[in-house]
């Protein structure tokens, strides 16, 4: 710094004006002085920064060794998650889902079970769209639990257009460490109870929401519920089968009052036309009209109009040998 400093003072020197000017002479050195403070600064800055390490690049979503990374650390999206509890039924139980304060980055799903209604449940829910990744790339979620109470709680998918109350879930009992959830293992569920009768097929392009639940049971007291949460990843890759064709293409419209129907059934449900009534009646008038024209031919002898396949006349016996004509 002394050296650089030395290079501009020899350098003013070389550019001072002649003594007699003594004003230009203070200017022109307080000039070359600040000059000198800003070379000295912007050295400074640029080894502080311009030469520090280089910022990271993004290539992709975050993986660690637990999967792609959906939820965790500062992508918790928080206040885009949705308390949901019996209320709806007159309950008071209450859920929430929030952030710890310490370093750990870690969230809570917390709250308590009320007594006071059949089959208390409360739980939070956040919008699949929220989530750096599509459900439809992975085929299973891990969650890596920091603390628990060791009760059973519940993960569960609902499908845009899936039956009234109906989702698909995984129940699993709350231990710190990861849980592997695979899509494959999510069953019908109706208010935390199995569905074994609903046949409704997991459909990950049609998940609009994901949730974390918990249920009570009939009878017991009020009870408190803890789950601190490190993060949840996603399993890359795909276990389940693709989404079904449209509805339209395993279905038919009945021509005669619009109702669709089941690909396997023959005649409406509604009216009971059939399915291809409207052909069968067109192939029958064409069948008609084709009987009508049939080509006859005229007997020479007595001019009677005998069928085509006759080789006689049928009134007069005359073998055929007069000219064909169209009826």
């Amino acid at each position: 710094m002394a050296d650089s400093g030395l290079g501009w003072r020899t350098s003013a020197r070389r550019h001072l004006p002649p003594s007699g000017s003594g004003r230009a002479r203070r200017r022109l050195v307080l000039g070359l002085a600040w000059c000198a403070v800003a070379h000295l600064w912007h050295g400074h800055r640029c080894q502080q920064f311009a030469f520090g390490p280089a910022a990271p690049v993004s290539t992709g979503p975050e993986v660690d060794d637990a999967g792609v990374l959906l939820l965790g650390r500062e992508a918790w999206c928080f206040n885009r998650w949705r308390a949901e509890t019996d209320d709806v039924r007159g309950g008071t139980s209450s859920a929430q889902f929030k952030g710890l304060t310490d370093a750990s980055g870690n969230a809570e799903f917390c709250g308590m079970l009320s007594s006071s209604v059949r089959d208390p449940f409360a739980s939070v829910s956040l919008q699949a769209s929220a989530l750096p990744e599509p459900l439809s790339e992975m085929k299973g979620l891990v969650l890596d639990i920091s603390e628990a109470d060791g009760s059973e709680y519940t993960v569960g998918l609902r499908m845009l257009g899936a039956p009234a109350g109906i989702q698909h879930a995984f129940k699993f009992t709350a231990e710190a460490g990861r849980h592997e959830m695979h899509f494959r293992d999510f069953q019908p569920m109706l208010q935390g109870r199995v569905q074994p009768d609903d046949e409704t097929r997991l459909v990950l392009e049609r998940v609009e929401s994901i949730t974390i639940q918990k249920h009570g049971a009939n009878g017991s007291s009020d009870e408190q519920f803890s789950l601190v949460l490190h993060s949840v990843c996603g399993i890359p890759g795909r276990d389940l089968p693709p989404p079904p064709p449209p509805a339209r293409k395993t279905k038919w419209t009945c021509r005669a009052c619009g109702t669709m129907n089941f690909d396997s059934s023959d005649s409406c449900t509604r009216c009971g036309e059939g399915r291809y009534a409207e052909e069968e009646r067109a192939a029958s008038a064409a069948a008609d009209a084709a009987r009508k024209q049939q080509v006859k031919w005229e007997c020479g002898a007595c001019g009677q109009k005998n069928f085509a396949s006759a080789s006689e006349c049928y009134k007069c016996g005359a073998p055929r040998g007069g000219h064909l004509t169209a009826l």
